[in-house]
C-alpha cells in the first residue's frame, strides 16, 4: 500500500502518490467532511506556533478528529494513519508514536502562508501528510501545495486533485497552499515521537 510512497520519502524526503484511495470511498469522506462543515463543525484554524488567529498568515477552517473517540467515518482514516506509522518506523526508525489530524476547508480566495510544520517550541511534529478531498480539481484552480528546501527554493508544486496523498519530513520543507480559487477540503496531520494523548 505504502511502497512507492516510502521509496520517494527515502530518495527525496517527500512524497507525492496519485489514487491512493478508490473513488468511492473519497466520496465518502468528502462528503463527510462537507456536513461537517455545513453544520458549523468547522473552526477558523489558529496559527500552531502561538495559537492565535492571523488570517493574513492563513484563512481556512479545520476540524480537529480526536484519535480516542472513532466513528464510523474517522475509523479508516485512523487505520490508515496507523499502517503509516508503523511502516515509517518499520523502514526509517523514526521512533513515531501518536498523532493529530484533522480534516481542513479553504474556502474561495484561501491560503497559508510559507512555514515550517515542526515547531521550535515543540520539535515532536516529524512526518506531515495530507490526503485530498477534492473532486474535479483543475490545475486552473489554485490552491497548489508549493514544497521548498530550507534555503526557500521551490522544489515541488502540487495541485490537490482528489485521492493524492503527499508526506514530507515535518522539519525539513517549509511550504505554503497558495489562493484557492474554489473551495479546497483535505485531511491532513503530524505524527509525533512522543505520547499526545
Amino acid at each position: 500500500m505504502f511502497e512507492s510512497f516510502f521509496l520517494e520519502i527515502q530518495t527525496n524526503g517527500f512524497s507525492v502518490i496519485d489514487n491512493f484511495i478508490d473513488d468511492e470511498a473519497l466520496r465518502k469522506i468528502a462528503n463527510w467532511s462537507g456536513s461537517l462543515l455545513d453544520s458549523g463543525e468547522f473552526k477558523k484554524a489558529k496559527l500552531s506556533s502561538t495559537k492565535l488567529l492571523n488570517e493574513e498568515v492563513r484563512s481556512d477552517l479545520t476540524y480537529w478528529l480526536d484519535p480516542l473517540v472513532p466513528t464510523l467515518e474517522w475509523t479508516p482514516l485512523r487505520d490508515i494513519v496507523d499502517l503509516m506509522r508503523d511502516g515509517l518506523n518499520e523502514r526509517f526508525y523514526l521512533g513515531l508514536k501518536q498523532y493529530e489530524c484533522h480534516l481542513a476547508h479553504y474556502p474561495i480566495g484561501g491560503f497559508y502562508s510559507i512555514h515550517l510544520d515542526q515547531m521550535p517550541t515543540g520539535p515532536s511534529r516529524i512526518f506531515t501528510f495530507i490526503l485530498y478531498l477534492n473532486e474535479n480539481w483543475d490545475d486552473n484552480d489554485g490552491g497548489e501545495l508549493v514544497i521548498y528546501n530550507k534555503q526557500e527554493i521551490l522544489l515541488k508544486k502540487i495541485t490537490p486533485r482528489g485521492g493524492r496523498l503527499v508526506g514530507f519530513m515535518s522539519a525539513d520543507f517549509p511550504h505554503e497552499v497558495r489562493v484557492s480559487l474554489k473551495a479546497r477540503s483535505s485531511f491532513s496531520g503530524w505524527i509525533h515521537n512522543k505520547l499526545l494523548y
